[in-house]
C-alpha cells in the first residue's frame, strides 16, 4: 500500500512511551514439519493471475476453498461471529469494502468512494468496521457504521495511518502510522475510537502491521531489523504491553508479514518469502522453530484465523 512519506502536512507526535529493553538476538531457527492438531479456519488472499482472490484453508482437513474468482479482493477478515467475511474488492477504478457469506455466496458492496479503501477490520460488536482510505490523502484511519452507512476519519488531524485492529474488548484501535514524514519510518500506536487518547507504543521506527493477542496483553508485528549495513530483514516481534518486554520470533533475510496472534494465543500466524514464494506459516507466540501451515506450503497473504 502507498502512503504519503515526504511533504505532507500533519500535527506534532504525541509524547513516545519508550519500549522496555532491547531485542535480543533469537535462537537460529529451523523450519519444522507442520504441527498436528491446530483448528479452525484460516482467511486469506492470494494472487491468481494478475488478480488477488480469497480462499478459505480448514486447518484441521487441511481443504482450501476459493471463494471469489473474478476482480481483484484482497485483505478479508471475519465477521465476530464467523459467517461473513469483509475485504476490498476491485469496483472500477477503485478498491471499496464488501462483504461476502463465508461459504463466498451473498457479496454486498459496502462502500462507494472515489478512493482506495484498504485493510478491514470487524470490531468486535459486528457494529463498525475500521478501514484506510486515501480520500483525503494521505492515508488514514476511518470507521465505517454498518447500521447507519456513516463513514467518519477517526484522526482528522493526522495520517499517514495503516493496518488498523480493533483491541478484543473494542476499546481501542491499534495501527501502524508515519508522524515524522521521514522516508521508511513506522511507529505503532493505540488510540480510542472516538480519536482521543493516541499513544505511541514503539520507538524502533520501522515497524508494521500490528495485531492483538486474544487478551489485549500483547501485540505482534513486523519489524525491520538491520543485521548489517547492506542486509536487513523483516521479522516478528512480540511485545507486553504493561512491561514494554519484546520478544524476536524469527531471524531470517526474509521478509516475515502479515502476523496474527491464533484464537487461543498459543500460535503466531503470518507469511514468509524465505522459499522464494509467499508461504503460509505458524510459530509459537513464545518462541521456537516456524512451520508451513500445510507439510506442502500455502501460497497467500493477509491471514485471519478463527476458530
Amino acid at each position: 500500500m502507498a502512503v504519503c512519506l515526504a511533504a505532507c502536512t500533519m500535527t506534532p507526535a504525541p509524547t513516545p512511551t519508550p519500549s522496555a529493553g532491547t531485542v535480543a538476538d533469537p535462537t537460529p531457527q529451523v523450519t519444522v514439519a507442520a504441527p498436528t492438531g491446530l483448528r479452525g479456519r484460516v482467511v486469506y488472499h492470494a494472487r491468481i493471475g494478475t488478480d488477488n482472490q480469497i480462499f478459505v484453508l480448514d486447518l484441521e482437513s487441511g481443504k482450501t476453498t476459493q471463494l471469489t474468482t473474478t476482480g481483484d479482493n484482497l485483505e478479508p477478515d471475519w465477521s465476530p461471529d464467523g459467517r461473513q467475511i469483509v475485504f476490498s474488492c476491485s469496483v472500477g477504478e477503485f478498491l471499496q469494502l464488501c462483504t461476502m457469506d463465508a461459504d463466498g455466496s451473498n457479496r454486498k458492496q459496502l462502500t462507494d468512494r472515489r478512493s482506495m479503501n484498504f485493510g478491514p477490520d470487524w470490531s468486535p460488536d459486528g457494529k463498525r468496521i475500521v478501514f484506510v482510505s486515501n480520500e483525503h490523502r494521505p492515508y488514514a484511519m476511518y470507521i465505517l457504521e454498518l447500521e447507519t452507512g456513516e463513514v467518519r476519519r477517526v484522526l482528522p488531524n493526522q495520517g499517514n495511518e495503516s493496518a488498523p485492529k480493533w483491541s478484543p474488548d473494542g476499546s481501542r484501535i491499534l495501527y501502524a502510522a508515519n508522524r515524522r514524514m521521514a522516508f521508511g519510518q513506522s511507529f505503532i500506536y493505540t488510540v480510542r475510537p472516538d480519536g482521543t487518547d493516541e499513544r505511541q507504543i514503539t520507538t524502533f521506527g520501522r515497524d508494521d502491521r500490528p495485531a492483538w493477542s486474544p487478551d489485549g496483553k500483547k501485540i505482534v508485528f513486523r519489524r525491520e531489523v538491520f543485521q548489517s549495513s547492506l542486509v536487513s530483514g523483516v521479522e516478528l516481534i512480540v511485545q507486553d504491553l504493561e512491561s514494554g518486554a519484546v520478544t524476536q520470533l524469527t531471524a531470517n533475510r526474509a521478509t516475515d508479514d502479515w502476523p496474527e496472534f491464533s484464537p487461543d494465543g498459543n500460535w503466531i500466524i503470518y507469511t514468509t518469502d524465505a522459499g522464494n514464494e509467499t508461504d503460509l506459516m505458524v510459530i509459537p507466540a513464545k518462541g521456537g522453530n516456524p512451520a508451513p501451515i500445510t507439510p506442502a506450503g500455502v501460497r497467500g497473504r493477509a491471514p485471519h484465523w478463527r476458530n
